[in-house]
């Protein structure tokens, strides 16, 4: 059982952290908009594989994506997706399921010269499964900063954008 003076002191730490929440919320606005579902096709996109190259014949990516002004000043783009009712086919004609997901956290602003520049990451991992088992996996991190873009590719399947 709960004393009094627990109990007492759980209430003022209450107080403290819904205060400190107020604050924060006074200090950094609520982003001009709200996160909005978004559906992207696949149809059509390719992927190179160590066997060939298969295609989307149908799916989606879908999730959210937010936009909004970053407390730095520049416009912050975020997005969570996942992959849909995703079917692919190689040139042989064996049927493939892509699972997987999407994601990218990035900022966009100008540097001095007045250029734009984007600063984030994008990270994507996809498997693509047939009756045989696993056929390849897309894993894909890009990060932009001031100094350049790093990606690492560590998949056995390309997209071919």
């Amino acid at each position: 059982m709960t004393n009094h003076k627990e109990h007492g002191m759980r209430h003022r730490i209450a107080r403290m952290v819904l205060s400190a929440a107020a604050a924060l919320t006074a200090a950094y606005p609520a982003a001009a908009d709200e996160p909005r579902p978004e559906v992207f096709a696949l149809t059509g996109l390719a992927l190179e594989c160590e066997g060939g190259t298969v295609v989307f014949t149908s799916g989606q990516l879908v999730g959210t994506v937010h936009e909004h002004q970053s407390r730095r000043g520049g416009d912050q783009l975020v997005f969570a997706l996942r992959l849909r009712d995703a079917w692919l086919t190689d040139g042989a004609g064996e049927v493939f399921r892509a699972v997987g997901s999407a994601s990218n956290s990035s900022v966009y602003t100008q540097a001095n010269d007045g250029s734009p520049v984007e600063l984030g990451t994008f990270v994507a991992n996809f498997t693509l499964l047939g009756r045989e088992g696993r056929k390849g996996a897309v894993h894909v991190l890009v990060r932009a900063t001031a100094d350049g873009i790093r990606g690492t590719d560590r998949g056995d399947c390309r997209i071919a954008w």
